[in-house]
């Protein structure tokens, strides 16, 4: 229910992670939704580790942000 109004609209993305963040530790909705967290950035990491041109653009893109922070030298 709370995804599927998340979904169609019902709710807006600022008023579910209020929601989110009020459950605390003993909450099963919270405690499952913490595990598919983990699930999902294992499997991002998994992904960057074995697919090279996700690594190329990803380093790409921190380069980006590197170069736009950097002194520039005058």
């Amino acid at each position: 229910h709370f995804y599927a109004s998340l979904e169609s609209g019902h709710t807006t993305a600022s008023t579910a992670l209020k929601r989110l963040a009020a459950y605390n530790g003993k909450n099963h909705f919270y405690r499952a939704n913490r595990e598919l967290g983990r699930v999902l950035k294992t499997e991002y990491i998994l992904h960057f580790l074995s697919d090279p041109p996700t690594r190329q653009r990803v380093r790409r893109g921190l380069l980006k942000g590197e170069e736009m922070h950097a002194p520039s030298s005058i």
